[in-house]
């Protein structure tokens, strides 16, 4: 930055020379506090400061799409805009000039409408705040604040405190759609709750139990309310009379805190019978989800209503009898926008091998028992792979369909007897990676294994099965594959593979050591193994160049089952940003290996509660979650899970670096752990559970919750988050349910016995985490500035208190002396400290001064001015750089400015 310094310097034109003094004050324009942003309103609640004067008592203003909302305490405003276009003089005449763009313009006609929404018999001494302040400030210039009005904040919630007796009222925006929800204090009536809809027409309760309105060309929606207490799902619906909205709100526990719309915001059973446990969920960019799983009866009644409830449907099979993989495809709203039946004649499976691609195209990889009859699609330039009709046993399968649900690709793998893919997955540059397990006899030919540059593992033994490896570039041919050989006739199987899209890095881990004597190659993991007992596990590391990384690869394992297993069904790994890979999965070992780093990283270093043990094997399984560092080493290790039965399925890493995780969980299990703006929920009934958990940065437990029932089962068969914004992660999620509650709207089956089912949370990040600071980066010595952050409650310090110091709570910054410091701000959150820190520069007053080399001079006279203290100088009246002649016809005062 520039800082300016001003000194001044009078040249008084006299007859004789006489005695002048010399002044020399110095200004300092320090920075500006910070950067302004453009403001968008869909990133938050704007605060009234004197900006608007429509309404006297505003408090928040807020808009999007062309809908503009204005809080107040007793209602919210709402005005909506909507272009038409009405042919006039002067527009025709534009069209006949063919100028279409002009006959726009001079045909449109902007109609505003207004509804409000009344808080009927509530408080009129309510307090309206906003919440969770975010980065945004926004400068105001109109005509009666000429001067502006600056910095005005902005929130991501808008609190209505006590509204009614005992009743807050909180609204949000999710980046689609104005959200609000009542908290109702222990004891406090939510009968008292009662909302008045002026200005508007047609307001009813839709079939989907939404409140709907129109005005004008807009259709709103008041989606269907959801209630929770403690943990426990409270039935709640609307009751509309003329324009008023109330609840009818069931039996709750009213010494508890009731909430009016948490963050389950759809869930529904589906009609048909999938198997619900190795099926998978994956989400594109667009919040679309695609739940992929199959089908014991194809042809049943169930499975044809199904395929007719999609927006659109496609059949690729024509038998009714045997295995066929299910399609569905939703909008982030629930609604059924796709189904697709694929198979053949025999069984065909998925084992949770399903991702997308950077470009949104899903792909699907799995076995069948076809003999040739599965529906095929040859891609030009891709690897196409027919039935040989010499292949025995099971084969692999790929699918490709783009986003418009179009196949672009359907072929076989295979090589050997029981060809089986166990995981697929994007890497860099739109590869797709593969990996899984052949049988023990190469019986026929068929995809070339090894093939490409870098490692390339033969087939060692006729006697043993081999795990693989199969990359496809962009456009689907096949450009790497290895086999992965043991040093006997058997090894392990892979069941996992991620891929660091950064460098191409490629990372596998599996499980299935019986024995001391099912190692892979040496050249594969370098490191020996110590068998535990049971079923030990295994990772390794491959480089973008195709390069196995010996040194990298481990095995490990305790004396009972280790599992991670193939597909949805039990284990996942994930890479952090740093290229950390975590591992998850089921054990039996009570001997385990852990490692606890401290500090406030969660850790258990029991299995289960600790009893039923029996030489080093407990009774039942527990989950486990480790972490391996860069050069391989397990840097974390616990056990994860409650007293009960856990198992362990997923892990999605999202844009902050945080870590979340889906599993299961029978009565018994952890300790939920609420957060506001989430989904929570305590573990409900005493049958199993599905279970959701958040670690944050320092693998530290921020959230944790279930979703279950008092009567009734649920399954798990696929999960997967999405990012609408910044502050919020949508959860996805797929499973068998013998019980479900729906919700919301979009697709909507009931059943009363076992089922497939699907479900949609969403959580909002509170104020803690992620945050960010803000404040000027560079002062004058003698200044002072103010350095905010996104989340309140912090701590804010100086790493060198005699360059700058800065007030531990207000962040007022005071700049001392030149030099460099770093400001620092930590907020605790769950015992666990968060440090965001930047450099602060604070630039040094230097003496600028001027001079004359004679300050007096009679007329017609010159005199050399000078000026030092600053590497430039600009002058007024002008000058030219640190010295310069003058000649003054009258009394003059010289101003430099130095920079």
């Amino acid at each position: 930055m520039k800082n300016i310094y001003t000194a001044f310097l009078m040249l008084l034109l006299l007859p004789l020379f006489t005695g002048a003094q010399q002044i020399a004050d110095v200004n300092i324009n320090p920075a500006a506090f910070s950067t302004t942003q453009n403001y968008t309103s869909q990133l938050g609640f704007v605060e009234e400061t004197g900006q608007y004067k429509m309404f006297d008592s505003l408090k928040f203003h807020w808009h999007n799409n062309n809908v503009f909302a204005y809080f107040m305490p007793d209602r919210v405003v709402f005005i909506t805009q909507e272009i038409s276009h009405i042919d006039n003089e002067q527009s025709l005449d534009a069209k006949a000039k063919g100028d279409e763009n002009r006959a726009k313009r001079l045909s449109a006609v902007t109609t505003a409408r207004r509804f409000d929404l009344v808080f009927e018999n509530s408080n009129t001494n309510t307090s309206v705040v906003g919440e969770e302040q975010n980065s945004v400030q926004v400068d105001y210039y109109l005509g009666h604040c000429p001067d502006g009005i600056l910095k005005v904040p902005a929130y991501d919630k808008v609190r209505y405190k006590n509204l009614w007796q005992g009743i807050d009222l909180v609204f949000s925006f999710d980046g689609f759609s104005l959200k609000y929800y009542f908290e109702v204090a222990p004891g406090a009536n939510p009968n008292q709750i009662s909302l008045r809809w002026d200005g508007v027409e047609n307001i009813h309760i839709n079939a989907n139990n939404e409140v709907q309105f129109s005005l004008g060309a807009f259709e709103f929606y008041d989606k269907t309310p959801i209630s929770s207490c403690k943990g426990e799902a409270v039935s709640t619906s609307y009751v509309v009379n003329d324009n008023t909205i109330s609840f009818n709100v069931g039996n709750y526990n009213q010494a508890e805190t009731l909430i009016v719309d948490p963050g389950l915001y759809w869930a529904s059973s589906l009609e048909y019978n999938g198997y619900g446990t190795w099926g998978e969920v994956v989400a594109n960019t667009s919040g679309q989800y695609y739940f992929v799983d199959w089908e014991w009866s194809p042809g049943a009644t169930d499975v044809m209503n199904y395929l007719n409830a999609g927006g659109t449907s496609t059949l690729y099979s024509s038998d009714a009898s045997n295995n066929d993989i299910i399609i569905s495809k939703f909008s982030k709203y629930g609604d059924l926008s796709w189904v697709c039946r694929y198979g053949s004649t025999r069984d065909d499976d998925i084992s949770g091998a399903v991702t997308l691609d950077d470009n949104n195209n899903l792909y699907i990889t799995g076995k069948t028992f076809s003999q040739g009859d599965l529906p095929l699609q040859t891609l030009a330039g891709a690897y196409n792979q027919a039935y040989n009709g010499t292949c025995t046993g099971t084969r692999g399968y790929i699918l490709k369909f783009n986003s418009s649900n179009t196949r672009l690709w359907a072929t076989y793998i295979d090589n050997g007897a029981n060809f089986e893919p166990f995981d697929i997955e994007c890497g860099r540059n739109n590869d797709i990676y593969i990996c899984g397990k052949s049988g023990s006899t190469l019986t026929c030919t068929g995809i070339s294994i090894p093939y490409g540059s870098g490692y390339l593992g033969n087939y060692t033994s006729s006697s043993a099965s081999h795990n693989f490896i199969l990359r496809f570039n962009s456009s689907n041919a096949l450009t790497w594959s290895t086999w992965l050989p043991g040093t006997t006739n058997s090894t392990g199987r892979v069941c996992d593979i991620t891929i660091n899209k950064s460098n191409g890095d490629v990372f596998l881990a599996g499980d299935d050591l019986w024995s001391a004597t099912y190692t892979f190659s040496t050249a594969l993991i370098s490191a020996g193994i110590t068998y535990m007992g049971a079923d030990d596990m295994f990772y390794m590391k491959f480089t973008s160049a195709n390069a196995a990384v010996p040194s990298y690869g481990k095995y490990f394992g305790g004396a009972g089952f280790d599992k991670i297993n193939i597909g949805a069904m039990n284990g996942d790994i994930e890479l952090d940003a740093s290229g950390n890979l975590y591992v998850t999965g089921h054990t039996y070992s009570a001997n385990f290996p852990l490692v606890n780093p401290g500090a406030c990283t969660y850790y258990d270093g029991t299995i289960n509660d600790g009893t039923g043990i029996t030489a080093n094997v407990a009774s039942q399984q527990d989950g486990y979650l480790f972490k391996v560092n860069s050069s391989g080493t397990m840097s974390y290790s616990t056990f994860f899970g409650g007293a009960g039965y856990t198992s362990m399925k997923k892990l999605k890493k999202d844009s902050h670096n945080n870590l979340w995780i889906c599993g299961t969980q029978t009565a018994a299990g952890l300790s939920d752990v609420s957060r506001t703006g989430y989904y929570n929920s305590a573990i409900v009934g005493s049958n199993q559970n599905v279970m959701f958990a958040q670690l944050g940065t320092n693998d530290n437990l921020e959230w944790l919750g279930y979703y279950g029932f008092t009567t009734g089962y649920s399954g798990y068969s696929g999960f997967d988050i999405y990012e609408p914004a910044s502050d919020s992660v949508y959860f996805y999620l797929a499973g068998n349910f013998n019980h479900i509650v729906n919700t919301g709207g979009g697709y909507q089956y009931s059943s009363a016995v076992t089922c497939g089912g699907a479900a949609q949370f969403r959580n909002y990040y509170t104020a803690y985490a992620p945050f960010s600071i803000s404040g000027a980066t560079s002062l004058c010595a003698g200044n002072s500035t103010t350095w905010t952050a996104t989340s309140g409650g912090g701590v804010w310090s100086s790493s060198n208190t005699g360059v700058a110091t800065i007030n531990s709570s207000s962040g007022l910054v005071s700049a001392l002396s030149g030099g460099t410091t770093t400001i620092s701000y930590t907020l605790t959150v769950l015992g666990c400290a968060y440090t965001l820190s930047a450099t602060f520069t604070v630039v040094a007053t230097p003496a600028v001064s001027a001079s004359a080399s004679s300050t007096t001079i009679c007329n017609g006279n010159s005199t050399t001015i000078s000026a030092s203290g600053a590497s430039s100088y600009s002058w007024s009246p002008s000058g030219s750089g640190s010295s310069f002649s003058a000649s003054p016809s009258s009394t003059t005062t010289y101003t430099v400015t130095g920079t």
